[in-house]
């Protein structure tokens, strides 16, 4: 009698799955385009995190392009055409920080951007001051960046001067000190104020 010839199955693994060599051309280059396209799925997904600045493709932590911090603002704006001047409205790429500059207020937990930093004031006088009212923008380049700002550091000092630029400083768990240009600029204003009132009597 001729044995009738029968279907041979594809052996089996012990897990049940069928070995890589049995497995068709077709249906490997399937499941390689499959994990493709989960690949790509997974990158899209991180890639609006990344772009946030918050974590990376790896899901790990990165730093924040901002920080907030405790703003304290110094003027040494005296006079202008022997009008005593104040300023007021005093901002940093769009924060406000405060009006004075007396570095005695304090504007708590202000949020600064890392890098290039515009900062704008308006004057403030008498009636018939010259350019009472107009605003004026820091004409040196300023640039905050990370390694700047001391670690612990809880507040930054804004210093702005009558030549029309600005300066920083940073203190941990006080106000900032005068800078230098600062104690020079009050000592002209002392010397003046003096000159004025001795002229007077």
């Amino acid at each position: 009698m001729q044995r009738s010839k029968g279907r041979v199955s594809n052996p089996l693994a012990c897990d049940g799955s069928i070995p890589n060599d049995s497995v068709s051309p077709t249906n490997h280059a399937k499941t390689h385009r499959r994990k493709n396209l989960q690949r790509l799925a997974a990158l899209a997904l991180g890639l609006p995190l990344s772009a946030c600045g918050q974590h990376d493709l790896l899901g790990g932590l990165m730093q924040s392009e901002t920080i907030h911090l405790n703003a304290v603002l110094f003027s040494s704006y005296d006079h202008i055409d022997n009008f005593n001047v104040v300023i007021f409205d005093v901002f940093i790429n769009g924060v406000w920080v405060g009006d004075g500059g007396s570095g005695t207020g304090v504007i708590v937990g202000a949020k600064f951007t890392f890098g290039p930093q515009i900062i704008t004031w308006r004057l403030g006088g008498p009636e018939g001051m010259p350019r009472n009212g107009d605003t004026v923008t820091a004409k040196n380049h300023l640039v905050l960046r990370r390694e700047d700002v001391p670690p612990g550091t809880n507040y930054i000092g804004i210093h702005i001067y009558p030549d029309e630029t600005a300066e920083f400083n940073f203190s941990t768990d006080s106000y900032p000190p005068e800078t230098p240009k600062d104690q020079e600029l009050q000592k002209s204003r002392y010397n003046r104020r003096r000159s004025l009132h001795n002229a007077g009597n």
